[in-house]
């Protein structure tokens, strides 16, 4: 690997270690908002195996899929003792910290690194 490309490995790494800390830091500060609710409410059913949209009819017009992630969070916050409202949010600081790496990369193609920075 060139210096360059470590260099570039290295900086892509403490923008990801920026991300995570910007984000993460005020996350215990947060309240269960009333997305994060309707997310409880959507797992709720699927742990318990019972049928969502029989449960709520018209509050949930996801496709299925999409009530796996909040019972999977739920049974994550009973197992680990660690609030629902943080484990549901961890994959959205994890697509942050993502997105801010693959901005980083995009620059890096089309400006090169000192304007990527």
């Amino acid at each position: 690997m060139s210096s360059a490309a470590r260099r570039n490995l290295v900086i892509g790494a403490a923008i990801a270690a920026a991300a995570l800390v910007l984000r993460l830091l005020p996350l215990p500060l947060g309240i269960e908002s009333t997305d994060i609710s309707l997310y409880r409410l959507q797992g709720t059913p699927v742990v318990s195996g019972q049928n969502v949209y029989e449960r709520a009819p018209s509050v949930f017009m996801y496709l299925p899929p999409s009530m796996f992630y909040p019972a999977f969070c739920l049974k994550l916050a009973a197992a680990s003792g660690i609030p629902f409202h943080l484990i549901i949010k961890l994959s959205v600081v994890a697509a942050d910290a993502g997105i801010a790496v693959l901005l980083f990369g995009l620059g890096l193609k089309l400006a090169g690194r000192r304007r990527a920075v």
